[in-house]
């Protein structure tokens, strides 16, 4: 209730703030779903009009409660996808770094659900949003690598394989790989890690692999 707008901006981030820290224990995070907070805070997540510290604790809720498996599925189902990949692609970057890093670990372990692999993968300009994050050198790497991490969730998926490819993601891991200037070692272990995902069972991938000239940056 107290994360409804109609409530003082205090009051709200005190509320999502207490969700986040009683979603820290493992024991609190089916009863939270089932007590029907989820939508509340993918509202606040979503809202461009909340105030910055509401929508860091929401998403720093949703982190929380999709730590647990049974879980996963009931947020996606419940909108969260959108909101959270819209909050680590940056539109608070500025203001809210923290948001961005919850957004992304609440994104990489709902994506290890099925069915919100299947969702990021149909979402309009999902894959592509990723693969921005993950290509901007000028982003923190650990935000490109957590944009590199739900990738290669989504890539478990044969639509999922089918989308990314489509967003140019054999080449975007291939470009990233081979920059001299950005020789972070964990991206570099997310790229070939996605780059493998995409290569089971695609017949397109060898291809696209071939003309992105993946196989010198996998050679070194």
């Amino acid at each position: 209730v107290l994360l409804s707008s109609r409530h003082t901006a205090p009051a709200r981030a005190d509320a999502a703030a207490a969700l986040a820290n009683l979603s820290l224990e493992p024991e609190n995070r089916v009863p939270i779903v089932r007590a029907g907070a989820v939508p509340a805070l993918v509202d606040a997540v979503a809202s461009a009009a909340a105030p910055p510290e509401v929508r860091e604790h929401a998403a720093g809720a949703l982190f929380g409660l999709a730590l647990h498996e049974g879980n996963r599925a009931a947020i996606g189902v419940l909108g969260a996808v959108p909101p959270l990949l819209a909050v680590l692609a940056g539109r608070d970057r500025d203001h809210a770094p923290r948001a961005r890093r919850d957004a992304g670990m609440a994104l990489y372990h709902l994506s290890l659900a099925a069915v919100n692999q299947s969702k990021l993968a149909c979402a309009p300009g999902a894959p592509r949003t990723l693969l921005s994050v993950a290509s901007d050198a000028a982003e923190p790497a650990p935000i490109r690598r957590l944009a590199l991490m739900v990738v290669c969730n989504v890539a478990a998926c044969a639509e999922g394989r089918a989308a990314l490819m489509d967003a140019g993601a054999v080449a975007t891991a291939s470009a990233i790989l081979s920059d001299d200037g950005s020789r972070n070692s964990e991206l570099q272990e997310w790229c070939v890690a996605a780059l493998y995902a995409m290569s089971r069972g695609s017949p397109r991938f060898r291809g696209l692999a071939r003309a992105a000239g993946a196989d010198r940056p996998l050679m070194l």
